[in-house]
Parts: structure tokens; sequence; C-alpha cells
């Protein structure tokens, strides 16, 4: 047989894609137009829609893709997303392949979820998981134990180690945190820079927390046992970088150690004093220049204040109309930011309000008054309040819908909005039980309801706006279906 190639072997030779085209501009047309950079990008934002199995065996690619398909998975490791195994058999699993991992997948380990986790007579969590964690994964973020019964002293190391990395810590709902408990972590977390402890048992061990960790500037301690001479060694250790401080529902908390507190650190971004005993005065010496979180809810003496501050500003109003030459003459004594209204609409940065309803109806109230008065015009350079998140508190029953209206012309930014009530009756039983006498479908004056509020659409809208009913049974642990 002739070993010359035929004709048709000539002219029809098979392609070889790995072979360089003769020519230069087929060469630039088959030349890859996305780079490797490029193709990486894309690759992780496609990453959360590709199954398992196809992660594994895009790691088999290359090098760039494996090192971005290990830091996607192993990032924050997921315990409670199998459907054959619980969250604490996957932590187990966890514990005992983290010795035997490579040192390139333990440093991707940025943060672990370890709330949700129950202990069973036979499944226990091993005593020694937080050495563990101390040892094998050095570049941890973020922990969370929130509400993790199996979390005590005996968990930590008893020789000086420390986390190298970790800056964010959730001990919420801890029934076995206590002051002690506090102070050791203190000591071998001294990097932490935001803390949650709350619905735990703390106390004198805060300002031990405040003491230790020089970095500390956020700190949640929402329904805890916080007491005054914690509050001041908090205000006095951390008065330059504490930026967030949530104290909300602190029942021995005072007025004397809120006016400390507002001495020391007067420019918090993110405030909660929800329940508390804060006045109007002590709320004023808080720059309000530096709020973007502000949570004045269910605060009674501030509710008094401003009732106060507003029949005296009616009855100092009575005279001045019927002798306005006489005010003319005096000098103007009132500070610009003397009233809650002001501190509140002229917070340059101010995106989350949380307040009840009372503090509502004075805002309403001095809003119509301004506007009556003519001090408030389109022309008067005056900006509008920044404010896009509201949660407003104790909404009662027979509310009408144009106190959307009123709350959108207040707060032209504004694109969500919660309403949380307390007992209701006109939507419930379509009305059957409501002792008011207006039907449930009256169209000259509807109600806030969850029917009305999924159809309705506020006048001034200027943008999406997003309209939230809630229960306050909804929002209190222990009281929801789940539990019973």
């Amino acid at each position: 047989m002739s070993s010359n190639p035929t004709l048709f072997q000539q002219k029809v030779s098979p392609y070889n894609p790995f072979r360089p085209p003769a020519s230069p501009e087929l060469a630039r047309l088959c030349a890859p137009t996305v780079s490797v950079d490029t193709f990486l990008r894309a690759l992780r934002l496609c990453l959360p829609y590709v199954p398992v199995k196809t992660l594994k065996e895009l790691q088999t690619t290359c090098a760039g893709v494996d090192a971005v398909v290990r830091e996607y998975v192993w990032r924050r490791p997921a315990f409670h997303a199998s459907p054959t195994a619980d969250a604490l058999t996957l932590f187990q699993r966890f514990l005992v392949a983290l010795p035997g991992l490579r040192q390139a997948t333990r440093s991707c380990i940025r943060d672990l979820q370890l709330t949700g986790m129950d202990e069973s007579m036979y499944e226990r969590v091993p005593k020694d998981f937080f050495t563990q964690l101390l040892r094998y994964t050095p570049a941890l973020l973020t922990l969370n134990l929130a509400r993790a019964s199996f979390f005590d002293r005996s968990n930590l190391p008893k020789t000086a180690q420390s986390f190298a990395q970790l800056t964010t810590l959730d001990v919420s709902g801890v029934e076995h945190m206590s002051d002690p408990l506090l102070l050791q972590l203190a000591l071998l977390l001294p990097q932490l820079r935001l803390v949650r402890l709350d619905n735990t048992r703390v106390n004198h061990g805060v300002g031990q927390l405040a003491y230790h960790c020089d970095h500390l500037h956020s700190l949640s301690l929402k329904k805890t046992l916080l007491t005054d001479e914690a509050l001041v060694a908090i205000a006095k250790f951390r008065k330059i970088y504490l930026t967030e401080l949530d104290i909300a529902f602190c029942a021995k908390v005072t007025e004397a150690g809120l006016t400390m507190l507002a001495r020391y650190c007067t420019h918090l971004s993110w405030f909660g004093v929800a329940n508390s005993p804060i006045s109007l005065a002590t709320l004023r010496r808080w720059d309000h220049r530096f709020w973007k979180y502000l949570d004045i809810s269910h605060c009674e003496q501030l509710h008094k204040d401003i009732a106060s501050s507003t029949m005296s500003s009616a009855a100092d109003e009575a005279p001045s109309s019927s002798s306005p030459s006489s005010d003319a003459s005096k000098p103007a004594t009132k500070d610009k930011h003397d009233s809650l209204y002001d501190l509140l609409m002229n917070a340059p940065q101010l995106q989350h309000l949380s307040l009840s309803m009372p503090v509502m109806r004075y805002l309403l109230a001095t809003s119509r008054a301004h506007q009556a008065q003519g001090t408030i015009t389109a022309a008067s350079g005056v900006r509008p309040s920044p404010l896009n998140r509201l949660i407003l508190h104790d909404l009662p029953e027979h509310s009408p819908l144009t106190l959307i209206d009123d709350i959108v012309a207040l707060f032209p930014r504004i694109s969500y909005i919660k309403m949380v009530r307390g007992y209701y009756e006109n939507d419930f039983m379509l009305g059957t039980y409501s002792q008011s006498t207006r039907s449930i479908d009256d169209k000259t004056r509807q109600d806030i309801n969850d029917r009305t509020i999924k159809a309705y659409t506020p006048v001034h809208a200027t943008r999406p706006l997003t309209l939230v009913l809630e229960n306050q049974r909804d929002l209190v642990p222990g009281l929801g279906m789940e539990y019973w």
C-alpha cells in the first residue's frame, strides 16, 4: 500500500485547535477575548448557583479555579443546609476532618455559624472544640455562638492562646454566659471589634471587656443585667473608639448612667435606648450629626418631655399672637436643635429610626405647625431627612391609611416602613370581634390592616415603598408556635 497521502487526505486534514493558525488575521480572531481575571470574577458570581457535584469537577480544571472554588466552599462552612444530617453531626465531622486539611484550606475558613445546635443524651459537642478552632483556623474572623447551650467555661483552653484575626463574636442567648466567662473571653480575644451579648446575665464583666479590648467599637447589650457602673466603665474606657451601642430593655440602667455615657461617648452612630429612662435633655447631649441608627421606642420619660414641651410652646404662642411687637424686641435665645423634631429632622446621616406612636404624633403635629407658620418652604434650602427605614411601634387599632401618606410626606426618601401593633380586632375573623360600628369595607376611611396595605400606594411616594405589618407577640421570643 502506498504511503503517500491521497488527494482527499491532503485537502481534508484533521483540525487541531491547539495549533496556531497560519494567517495573522485568523490568529487575531481566534485569540481569547476574556482575560483570566475577568473569568475568575465572573465565576465567583456564578458559584452560588452551581451544584455541589459540579463544584468538585470545577476544582480539577486548573489551579486558579481550584483556589476560587476552595475559598467559596470553605469561607463559611454550612452546618444547617444538609437534608440528611443535623447541624451537630456535621460540626462533629468538621472537627474530625479539620486536623487533616491542608494549610491553604484552613486559611480559607473565615466565618463559623454554630448557632442552633442542640445536644442530646448521646450526641455532644466535644469539650475541646474551642481549642481546636484556635489551633486549626488561623484566619477566622467571625464566630457566632448565639443560643449555644453547650458553650461554657470548660470549653476555653487552659493555656494562654488567642485568635490572631477574630474580630466578631456573638454569644447572644448563651445561658452559661457570666461575668467570669466574659473576662476570660476578653483576655483570650483582645482584638475583638464587635461583640453581641443580648439576653445574657452579664454586668461587671462588660467593663473588663471594654478595658482589655482596645479596638472594640460595636457592643450590643439588649436585655441584659447592665447597671450604671458597667455603663460608666464603657464610657470611660471606650470613649474614643466606641461608635455602636445598643442598651435597649436594660431595666437596671438609670438616668445617671445615661448622662455619664453622654458625657464621654457623644459621637455614637448606632444608638439603641429602647425602653430606657432617657430624657430629652440627655438625648440632646449626643451629637446628632453622627446618628445613622437610632432606637428610641418605648421611652416613657421622653414621651413625657415632648408632651410638656408641646404644651409649653403652645402656651408661649398664645400671648405672642396678641402682641407680636413685644416679642420682636426680645432676643432669640432658643437653640436651633433644641426640640426632638429638630434633632431628628436635621440629622444628616440618619438612615434607620425606630420610635413609638407618641413620638410619631409629635413629629407630624410639629411638621404641620411649621407648614402653617410658613417656616418650611420649598425655597428655604432645608434638606429633607435622609431617613429610608422606619419602625413604628405601638400602632393603635383603627389607624387610618392616611397616616402612611403623612409619614411619606415627612420623610420623602423613605423606602421601608414596619408597623408593629399590639392587640387588634378589626381584621380578625372579618371584623366580627371588633367593637367599632364602622364597616371593615368602608372606603371613606380605611384602616391599616393586613388586607389594605397590600394594595395601597401612598400619594406622596416618589420611590418604591415596602410596607410591613407585624404583631408584637410575634416579636417576643418564646411566644411563637414553634415554642408550643
